[in-house]
């Protein structure tokens, strides 16, 4: 990639340069470039051309779980939490580690995007259960403390999710 070769010289002429989904994804791919670069590039980017290539979101994932100093605004990380093509598991950990309080309106959709097994925890008047592992129970954690869910408990079939009683 003649990015690649001149990359010094592109960095300097930053703010003249535009990427498209296509170069944000070749950047992301490329071990010429360390995380630090990335995010460099990554701000430089407006959300839409981001958000133009589905691989780069699952990208972005990758380097966000990776790297603790790896930050993008906050609608980024909820596209991405949001974003079928990144992996559920990663998905539950940029919700639960990156997204700071959420209102009840955005859990509702994050969880409904998860699928069938974490869409039966918004229905409040259900106790559901959920399968127990260590990013289920990262997941019922950041929702406890969010106050979404009052509790959960271990069962011989997993988690078993509790709401709120009428308040």
């Amino acid at each position: 990639m003649f990015l690649e070769k001149f990359k010094a010289t592109y960095f300097k002429k930053l703010d003249e340069l535009e990427f498209d989904g296509n170069d944000l994804e070749n950047i992301l791919k490329s071990n010429v470039f360390n995380h630090l670069e990335k995010k460099i590039l990554i701000d430089n980017s407006s959300n839409e051309i981001i958000t133009s290539n589905l691989v780069v979101l699952e990208l972005l994932s990758s380097l966000l779980i990776q790297y603790d100093n790896f930050e993008v605004n906050n609608e980024l990380l909820k596209i991405i939490s949001l974003s079928k093509n990144v992996p559920t598991q990663d998905r539950i950990k940029i919700f639960s580690l990156r997204l700071e309080k959420q209102d009840e309106e955005f859990i509702d959709k994050f969880l409904m995007s998860l699928g069938k097994d974490y869409e039966r925890i918004t229905f409040k008047d259900r106790r559901p259960k959920v399968l127990q592992n260590s990013h289920n129970e990262l997941l019922l954690q950041t929702l406890k403390k969010q106050e979404y869910i009052s509790s959960f408990s271990k069962t011989v079939l997993g988690f078993r999710v509790h709401h709120w009683r009428k308040r």
